[in-house]
């Protein structure tokens, strides 16, 4: 009953969600240019902003959720009232889901949800400032709230079984719970990304949601089928808001199903891949302007390389044959490797991916390439060489920049690749090296080339790397130039010095 109560309370204090309906500031969208109008709506919304985090709900909230959570755990701890423990969670969880949505929507309609009207209004009534960062601290609660909530829920889902009597009820199944925690957290993405970063593995996020976030994923997949119909369902849900392209709202549920994506990837089959999780991505690929999005979209096509590798690995190890090409995205990652590489490739610049996050792309994209046909590897390499000499023909400051950043990523393939095809590359990372004549740019390809021999390689190719290292450490560090105008093995017209070409001349 007082888990209930806490639940009611919660319920009221939001108007189930709709506390966003009649805020004031919806005037922006008719008035914009009216000041007086404007700074009206401004002091209605503070009132009404005010008075909501003055109630004594409000400040009691983070001992109503601690109050829900241990009913919770208490109940499902005995005996006779794990039945009542369970029925409540569905409850909890439904209640939670549709308050979620509700001010998701109303959200979205608001004009505040577009920064560039947050910035004007603040522009036009500076005090405004502390009313709009008062009512990220209501929304950013409430998603504190629903977190303490739902670990604990997803504690008992974990650790305790579900009640006999309540096995044939779809409202207590633990994927039915997982599933309205999911998707409050899908309706409340928009609070993540905008205090949080978002909850991709690369950063961003609140450490509580996303151990919640990630327990959730595991109860999922633990049910293949269960797993790639959830991302079917999830990626319908993304066009629900009917919201249009770059509003923060749609970006910010975009991120989220990546997220999701992301860390499901080794157990979704090709079809939901190819049909589900790649068309969404793709439109996010080329677009850094938006960049919590444009770093998911890449992280999902790395985590189909990665995935892909670990089944290769562990087919290695074990000796068996995989058989189920679908399940194990095989297909999907040979067949996305060329497009990918065209992709990072026209991802190369300051405003886009950085120099650090470009090296990994391209290291995990030939590694991957690796397992599948050595041509292939081959093929991500030479488009990486044509990048390179088409950059450094660009003699302007850009051109110059891009050139190092592609050098850098060329440098980063020594521990991507067998010997074979290690034996090839290393002639020609030698060349870029030495092309580069700025000092400490030089030294920057020169240390990673050393990181990359000594900690990275594998033990497979450990020796002939070292022995390449050793040969040419000595001529990776920048001499003054002789008469002759030569720096340290690179010719005045940028072709090779015959060391490099008796390299080249046993591939």
């Amino acid at each position: 009953h007082l888990a209930k109560i806490g639940l009611e309370s919660l319920v009221g204090l939001f108007s189930d969600g709709r506390f966003l309906e009649n805020l004031p500031s919806k005037v922006l969208a008719s008035s914009a240019d009216d000041t007086q109008l404007v700074e009206q709506a401004a002091t209605a919304m503070s009132i009404y902003i005010q008075t909501l985090v003055d109630s004594p709900t409000f400040k009691s909230m983070s001992l109503i959720s601690k109050l829900m959570a241990r009913s919770i755990a208490g109940l499902a701890n005995q005996k006779n009232t794990r039945d009542d423990a369970w029925r409540l969670m569905a409850t909890m969880t439904s209640r939670l889901d549709r308050i979620s949505r509700n001010i998701e929507t109303h959200w979205a309609s608001n004009p505040l949800a577009v920064s560039e009207n947050e910035e004007k209004l603040a522009t036009m009534v500076p005090s405004s400032s502390e009313t709009i960062k008062c009512l990220w601290q209501i929304l950013k609660s409430f998603l504190f709230s629903t977190i303490l909530v739902f670990q604990t829920i997803l504690r008992v889902i974990t650790f305790e079984k579900v009640p006999k009597s309540l096995k044939l009820a779809p409202e207590s199944h633990p994927h039915a719970l997982v599933s309205s925690i999911t998707s409050s957290f899908l309706h409340l993405s928009f609070v993540t990304s905008k205090l949080g970063g978002g909850l991709t593995s690369h950063g961003g996020g609140f450490s509580e949601q996303k151990r919640v976030f990630y327990t959730a994923l595991d109860v999922i997949s633990s049910d293949a089928w269960e797993m790639n119909l959830f991302m079917k369902r999830l990626a319908g849900r993304l066009s629900d808001l009917s919201l249009p392209e770059g509003h923060p709202v749609r970006e910010a549920r975009t991120s989220f199903f990546l997220a999701c994506a992301e860390q499901l990837m080794s157990g979704l089959n090709e079809g939901v891949i190819e049909y589900t999780v790649l068309p969404v991505t793709h439109s996010h690929l080329f677009n850094p302007n938006h960049r919590e999005t444009y770093e998911a979209a890449h992280s999902v096509i790395l985590s189909i390389f990665a995935s892909h590798a670990k089944r290769e690995a562990t087919v290695e190890a074990t000796g068996a044959s995989d058989e189920d090409e679908e399940s194990s995205g095989i297909a999907v990652a040979q067949k996305l490797a060329p497009f990918y590489a065209d992709c990072l490739l026209q991802n190369v610049g300051d405003t886009k991916l950085s120099s650090d996050q470009l090296c990994l792309a391209y290291a995990s994209l030939v590694s991957s390439a690796v397992t599948v046909d050595q041509a292939l590897a081959q093929y991500c390499i030479n488009k990486l060489l044509s990048a390179l000499q088409e950059a450094s023909s660009n003699s302007t400051s850009e051109g110059i920049t891009n050139t190092f950043h592609l050098r850098r990523t060329l440098v980063s393939l020594i521990s991507a690749l067998d010997s074979n095809l290690l034996h090839g590359l290393l002639p020609e990372v030698r060349q870029q090296v030495l092309r580069e004549t700025d000092p400490p740019r030089r030294l920057k390809l020169k240390e990673l080339a050393f990181k990359q021999v000594l900690e990275m390689v594998s033990d497979a190719q450990r020796e002939m790397a070292m022995k390449w290292w050793l040969d040419v450490r000595d001529e990776f560090t920048i001499k003054e130039e002789n008469g002759e105008g030569q720096v340290n093995g690179e010719a005045e017209d940028g072709e090779s010095t015959s060391g490099t070409l008796e390299l080249r001349s046993r591939l």
